[in-house]
């Protein structure tokens, strides 16, 4: 079985294979568009083997990040988490503890 983690497109590039910069829990990843030629810029999708297969409403998006989270698959250890609410949040420090 597959688990895909919501991914918020950051850069779109055309061409014969539409590709994307996707923020992944901090972590900034190419993938296919070929599936979702009109996903842009801000949308969350979900990625399988480097391909974007579903596109998800920013709701869905965060529900899925925070069962992630409270598993311990995203944030904490592994880096900051990425959420529609908050923007980049590193669980644990507050907005005002960086300054």
């Amino acid at each position: 079985m597959c688990v895909s983690i919501p991914a918020r497109i950051v850069e779109v590039v055309g061409g014969p294979m539409p590709m994307a910069q996707v923020d992944l829990d901090g972590h900034t990843l190419s993938c296919c568009l070929a599936y979702l030629p009109d996903a842009g810029v801000g949308d969350y999708v979900l990625i399988q083997h480097g391909f974007a297969v579903e596109l998800l409403d920013a709701q869905s998006a965060s529900q899925s990040l925070a069962a992630f989270s409270a598993l311990g698959m995203v944030g904490g250890e592994h880096g900051p988490v990425t959420t529609p609410e908050r923007g980049l949040h590193t669980p644990g420090v507050s907005p005002s503890d960086h300054g």
